[in-house]
């Protein structure tokens, strides 16, 4: 592997960004197919999201040989290492010149002949009244531990698969679990709605939203508002779990990439962006999947044709 390197001047064949499973299958697959390249992460952990699967993977091939998404996350950040693959942690890009194919940190200017962007998403975060005043008592990631929920009314935020997991986790160990959701259309899977259905600890409000947190010195109490009549219920609460979804981590391309509505970096099939020798996958981009496994395909997929743009 080699990287020229000139003080904080950084050039290399394939420039990833993301240390995700599709930065991560990306990078094995430049250094199957005997190219420079460098991936740089913003955080001090690779895995992207996979620390917040808090058990074995069953959707995803060898995905239950792992108790976890973080053990997996570790399993393939050693594999990547002894394969040769260059990663580094805690760079953070300030600012993207797609022209040129260049990301600049606090510390240096990375360069790249081509670009692989997999810088995946982030959790939306909630908006609530009073938010700021209450916000030890609201979470929102996975490996908070499960003593903040102990014998405490949990409101869980959310109307989704995460939502629902995250119901059935916290209540093994809290005195009461509400799920909320702002309408009656769920967008979660059957077999996960079945199982918090039947779960007597449960109870599932529809086309509610909280209008306004409220107590003394900690979380007391929500005030809920029925979207349908207009209504407003106080109901008792010590802690509040969000899982409103994903936000793509796209900023820094406005004005330099076509994207959607939602801020996902459009692909073409060959993972191509609409800026030449920049290509994209994973979480981030559209249309897309969120799917551990179509985030390493896209990765993979994607060294084959940044080998056909380099040529």
């Amino acid at each position: 592997m080699s990287l020229a390197e000139s003080e904080k001047q950084i050039q290399t064949d394939v420039l990833i960004l993301g240390g995700g499973p599709s930065g991560i299958s990306c990078a094995l697959e430049c250094a199957d197919s005997g190219l420079d390249h460098l991936l740089i992460e913003r955080s001090q952990n690779f895995g992207g999201q996979l620390e917040e699967i808090p058990g074995p993977i069953p959707n995803m091939p060898a995905g239950s040989f792992y108790a976890s998404g973080r053990d997996l996350s570790f399993a393939m950040l050693e594999h990547a290492q002894s394969f040769g693959c260059l990663l580094r942690a805690e760079v953070e890009i300030v600012e993207a010149d797609l022209d040129n194919l260049t990301l600049k940190s606090k510390d240096a200017v990375y360069r790249g002949r081509a670009l692989y962007i997999a810088a995946g998403a982030r959790y939306r975060e909630p908006s609530f009244e009073n938010q700021e005043r209450f916000k030890d008592f609201i979470h929102h990631r996975h490996y908070v531990d499960n003593h903040h929920f102990e014998g405490r009314e949990v409101i869980i935020v959310g109307g989704g698969d995460s939502a629902f997991f995250a119901a059935l986790a916290k209540a093994a160990v809290a005195k009461s679990v509400t799920i909320i959701h702002r309408s009656s259309n769920f967008k979660v899977r059957d077999d996960i709605r079945n199982m918090v259905e039947a779960d007597p600890r449960i109870e599932v409000l529809a086309n509610r939203e909280i209008a306004s947190l409220k107590g003394d010195r900690q979380l007391e109490a929500v005030l809920l508002k029925d979207k349908d009549s207009g209504n407003i219920e106080s109901r008792r609460a010590d802690v509040i779990y969000a899982k409103l979804g994903y936000v793509p981590n796209s900023e820094l391309f406005y004005n330099q990439l076509e994207l959607t509505a939602s801020g996902h970096i459009k692909t073409d099939e060959k993972r191509r962006t609409s800026k030449p020798g920049v290509f994209a996958g994973g979480d981030i981009v559209s249309p897309g999947y969120d799917r551990i496994s179509v985030a390493l395909g896209h990765g993979s997929l994607a060294v084959k044709y940044i080998r056909e743009y380099l040529k």
